[in-house]
C-alpha cells in the first residue's frame, strides 16, 4: 500500500511541477478519485502563490504535507486503511489562509506602488537625480521631475514639470518615458532635453544622442528624433515641428548659462524670472517686439544681464525687492 501511495504521490508532484508549463487534464491522468481531489486542492494553492517567498512557502507547505500523510499511514494498520483526504483538506486550510494573507498584502502593496510617486524638486539652482536603474536626470532650477515606486518593473515612467536633461540607461526590455502634459518622450537608451514648463507656449524636445519617439497626446500622432533634432508643440496649433538645433544653447543652462537665440523678449523674462526668483512686468512695447540672440557665460547678475539687453534697445527699469518693472 505504502509503494502504491508513493507511486500516486510521485504523480501529483509531478503535475505540480509541471503546472506552470503546460496545462493538464486531470481526467487523462491514472489517478484514484481521492488522489485527484487531494491534486486540486495542492493546485488551488499551488495557483495562489505568485510570489517568490511565497513559492517557497508553497514547496515548505507540500513536503509538510506530504510528511504528515506517510506518517498517518505507517502509524495504522494497513488492513483497516485511513482516509487521508479530511486531513489534507484540514492542513490546506490552515495553509490557505496563510497564503491569501500573503497575496492581499502584496496585491495591497502593488497597489499602493502604482498610485505613489517620488517628487524631486529642484527650487534652488541645477541639481541631479539618480533613478533607482541609475538614468540621471539632471534638473533645472524650479522644475520638478517624479516617478512611481514601481519605477523599473514593466516600464520607467518619468512625469516633468519644467526643464531635464535626461541621461538615460540603455534597457531594451523597459522602455523609459517622460511624460508632460501635451507630449510622451519614449526612449531605450539616450541623452535628450525636454522643455516642458507649464506657463510656456511650448513643449521642446531635444535629442543629443541615441534616438526618441515622441506621442502628440493631442493626435496619437507619434514622431522619430535622430541626434541634434528637437520637436517642438505648440499649444497654440497643437501640432509638432521639427528643427535642428545647437547643442550649446539647448544644455548650456547646466553650466549655469543663460543662452538666447532668436528669442522675443517675453520669452528672455520667463528665463530669468526663474532664474532669479522674480517677476518681471514689462511695459514697454518697443522692447516686446524685438528677437534677441545672446550669450551669459559668467554668472552675471539681474541687473548686468537688464543693463546688455538695454543697450541694444532703450529702455528703463527698476528693482524693489523681488519685482522688476520695465518701461
Amino acid at each position: 500500500m505504502r509503494s502504491q501511495t508513493q507511486n500516486n504521490w510521485k504523480k501529483l508532484a509531478d503535475l505540480l511541477e509541471k503546472g506552470g508549463e503546460k496545462e493538464y487534464d486531470l481526467e487523462e491522468v491514472d489517478l484514484s478519485i481521492e488522489d485527484k481531489e487531494i491534486y486540486r486542492v495542492l493546485e488551488h494553492i499551488r495557483l495562489d502563490c505568485d510570489y517568490d517567498h511565497a513559492s517557497k512557502m508553497k514547496s515548505d507547505v507540500q513536503e509538510s504535507i506530504y510528511h504528515k500523510i506517510f506518517n498517518a499511514n505507517e502509524e495504522v494498520k494497513p488492513q483497516k486503511g485511513i482516509n487521508i483526504l479530511p486531513l489534507l483538506l484540514s492542513v490546506a486550510a490552515s495553509i490557505a489562509i496563510v497564503l491569501s494573507i500573503v497575496s492581499l498584502h502584496y496585491t495591497y502593496k502593488d497597489k499602493q506602488d502604482i498610485a505613489s510617486w517620488i517628487v524631486f524638486s529642484s527650487p534652488n539652482g541645477v541639481s541631479q537625480v539618480v533613478l533607482p536603474d541609475s538614468s540621471v536626470v539632471t534638473v533645472n532650477k524650479g522644475s520638478t521631475v517624479s516617478y512611481t515606486t514601481g519605477y523599473n518593473h514593466s516600464e520607467r515612467l518619468v512625469r516633468l514639470n519644467g526643464e531635464a536633461c535626461f541621461n538615460v540607461m540603455p534597457n531594451k526590455e523597459v522602455p523609459f518615458i517622460v511624460s508632460t502634459r501635451n507630449v510622451d518622450v519614449k526612449v531605450l537608451g539616450t541623452v535628450f532635453n525636454v522643455s516642458a514648463y507649464e506657463d510656456d507656449e511650448e513643449i521642446v524636445t531635444s535629442l543629443l544622442s541615441g534616438s526618441v519617439e515622441l506621442k502628440n497626446k493631442r493626435n496619437e500622432r507619434v514622431y522619430h528624433l535622430i541626434p541634434n533634432q528637437s520637436a517642438i508643440y505648440s499649444n497654440l496649433t497643437e501640432g509638432i515641428e521639427i528643427q535642428p538645433f545647437d547643442a550649446e544653447y539647448v544644455v548650456g543652462w547646466m553650466d549655469g548659462k543663460l543662452l538666447f537665440k532668436k528669442k522675443t523678449f517675453n520669452e528672455i523674462c520667463k528665463v530669468l524670472e526663474k532664474k532669479f526668483n522674480c517677476t518681471i512686468q514689462v511695459s514697454n512695447t518697443e522692447v516686446q517686439k524685438k528677437l534677441f540672440t545672446g550669450k551669459f557665460v559668467n554668472d552675471e547678475s539681474l541687473p548686468q544681464i537688464l543693463d546688455i539687453i538695454r543697450v541694444i534697445v532703450p529702455f528703463n527699469y527698476t528693482i524693489t525687492n523681488n519685482h522688476v518693472k520695465i518701461n
